[in-house]
């Protein structure tokens, strides 16, 4: 039997409130993800292990501190946000 949270279940609800959460760590990758998905979000076709998926590829290519892990939203250490929006926005050096 499995059992159904709408909290995850229906894109309306976490979409918006997880690129709310992801905006200081990464805010283009937060507006662009609304943006480009609010069809998806509308129509409930956007699927959350996949969002978490690309989440975390995008955090392995951008940072070689933190981990991403999963769950249901990633937590970091300020020292590794504070490198990762540096290096998302151009002004760490390679």
């Amino acid at each position: 039997m499995a059992l159904k949270v709408a909290d995850t279940e229906e894109a309306e609800f976490w979409a918006k409130d997880l690129a709310l959460g992801l905006q200081q760590v990464m805010p283009v990758w937060a507006a662009n993800f609304t943006s480009n998905n609010d069809e998806k979000i509308g129509s409930n076709q956007l699927d959350y292990r996949k969002v978490a998926a690309d989440i975390r590829r995008l955090w392995a290519t951008a940072s070689t501190k933190g981990v991403v892990t999963k769950g249901a939203f990633p937590t970091f250490g300020q020292g590794v946000i504070v490198g990762l929006v540096a290096k998302l926005q151009g002004t760490l050096p390679p």
